[in-house]
């Protein structure tokens, strides 16, 4: 049953966006993850394996965001935090209230809603992998794109 959790799910997702390009860099260019979110719209989900650490190196140790001091952070950082604040996710932001805004993404973010993957590298849906590692689940939901289409190439608008 979709009905209204999954409406409120799906605004609190949108509300993430806040009229701001979402975007992705995936082989050199750079993508509009709205454009492939909906190129992937017919797509089934499948789950991603969480439990081999090894092959999700990349993920957890590249820098994906900045803080509200500009500073880089990325999964492994939130999870280290996480664990030794207990699990809690108000100690971590007392600890780190410079996280605020990727925490609570983190944290609020919908996990029913599928992750983007191409070619076996996750290309959005990073907060969504961080709350599942965190919250210790073995999968990740997520629809696999055969192709970055043409359409979805972000050009700027200075371009």
């Amino acid at each position: 049953m979709e009905g209204k959790g999954h409406e409120m799910q799906l605004s609190a997702l949108k509300d993430f966006k806040k009229n701001v390009p979402h975007l992705t860099e995936v082989g050199g260019k750079t993508y509009n993850v709205d454009l492939l979110e909906q190129s992937a719209t017919e797509l089934k989900p499948e789950y991603f394996d969480l439990q081999n650490r090894d092959a999700l190196e990349d993920i957890l140790e590249s820098k994906y965001w900045k803080d509200e001091n500009g500073n880089f952070l990325g999964p492994s950082d939130v999870i280290r935090v996480f664990n030794d604040c207990g699990h809690d996710w108000e100690q971590v932001l007392q600890r780190k209230p410079e996280w605020r805004l990727h925490i609570e993404k983190i944290r609020n973010v919908p996990l029913n809603l599928p992750a983007l993957v191409y070619q076996g590298v996750l290309i959005d849906g990073i907060h969504r992998f961080t709350r599942a590692l965190c919250e210790g689940h073995a999968s990740l939901l997520v629809k696999v794109l055969p192709e970055l289409p043409s359409n979805a190439v972000y050009v700027s608008e200075e371009s």
